[in-house]
């Protein structure tokens, strides 16, 4: 039993049927408040192909180019690796940060 007294499984039906009737603003006003997610999330960069960005984990790679944004990640080409040829690979957006903007070409 918890503190209140409940068993477990009466506390997890009174939350299922609860969730079932709350609105997403009211479910997100919760998680926020017991901490389980964060009410000021970091802001992405907002990308496009052609843009120059480096890698925060990575910067010995120095500058990388977006090929494509894919959700919530991004597909950069590296030049400089570990092993001295390019690498291509999809990287989080929040792992990444905008070093060059492309001008838009029309």
């Amino acid at each position: 039993m918890n503190k209140e007294g409940l068993e477990e499984n009466e506390l997890r039906k009174f939350l299922h049927n609860t969730v079932d009737v709350m609105t997403f603003e009211q479910l997100r006003s919760v998680a926020q408040s017991i901490g389980l997610i964060d009410p000021d999330p970091i802001p992405l960069p907002t990308l496009k192909p052609g843009d120059k960005v480096r890698h925060k984990d990575f910067p010995h790679r120095g500058e990388g180019i977006v090929y494509a944004i894919k959700g919530n990640k991004a597909n950069v080409y590296f030049a400089k690796t570990e092993v001295g040829q390019g690498i291509r690979a999809y990287y989080r957006l929040d792992k990444l940060e905008l070093v060059e903007v492309q001008a838009d070409v029309r």
